[in-house]
């Protein structure tokens, strides 16, 4: 049973982890939203993307990218079921924060996020080098209204991950402190232009 899912879990980390994508959508505003859901805000990027599917020349795409962010959702039954599975056998003991992470991933697409919570504190606690799931777990203390310790984990999973980077600067611009998110968009100029431009075009609201 593991073996034959194991594309399906794998995929989802790699989606999650992939700090140098770049988006070829068609406009700005559709990249902008792919861009920030592979750094792991998908809350953010399907409010860019209902925003997208207002709009008559972007409706269809967006439309799209939201089914796909449905079918996403429809796996994590099988994935969370086939990650227990792999914890619980201890296939891969070097990888058990991985596997952590990405059950937190799942769970989290399901809805359940004390679950998640939890398996992203077990990730962490086994070891601490995934950036990606301290941005994560940031999002979704942000979420349950831990301002703090999301900002807290923001700062952690950003130190080394320009993902991150990008994940802290539009943290600061929802919660209004804009010189901070500027400060972030500076940062990012040099080392992932386009994820300067993105976060700029939000804080400025030319997207």
């Amino acid at each position: 049973m593991v073996a034959k899912s194991l594309p399906v879990f794998l995929a989802f980390f790699a989606f999650f982890c992939e700090d140098r994508f770049v988006s070829t959508a068609s406009h700005p505003l559709l990249a902008a939203a792919e861009t920030i859901d592979r750094a792991g805000d998908l809350k953010q990027a399907k409010d860019l993307l209902l925003r997208a599917s207002k709009d008559e020349a972007l409706a269809v795409e967006a439309g799209k990218y939201l089914e796909q962010i449905d079918q996403r959702r429809a796996k994590a039954d099988d994935c969370i079921r086939d990650l227990n599975v792999a914890i619980k056998s201890n296939i891969w003991p070097n990888r058990a924060n991985k596997l952590h992470f990405q059950l937190a991933v799942c769970q989290e697409l399901k809805g359940d996020e004390e679950a998640a919570m939890r398996s992203y504190d077990r990730s962490i606690e086994l070891r601490s080098t995934l950036p990606v799931a301290f941005v994560r777990r940031g999002l979704l203390k942000e979420a349950q209204g831990d301002r703090e310790g999301a900002l807290q984990d923001l700062k952690a999973g950003s130190a080394d991950y320009l993902p991150g980077r990008l994940i802290l600067g539009l943290f600061y611009w929802r919660h209004g402190t804009i010189e901070l998110a500027r400060a972030e968009a500076r940062y990012l100029l040099e080392r992932r232009p386009e994820y300067a431009r993105l976060l700029t075009g939000i804080i400025e609201e030319k997207l």
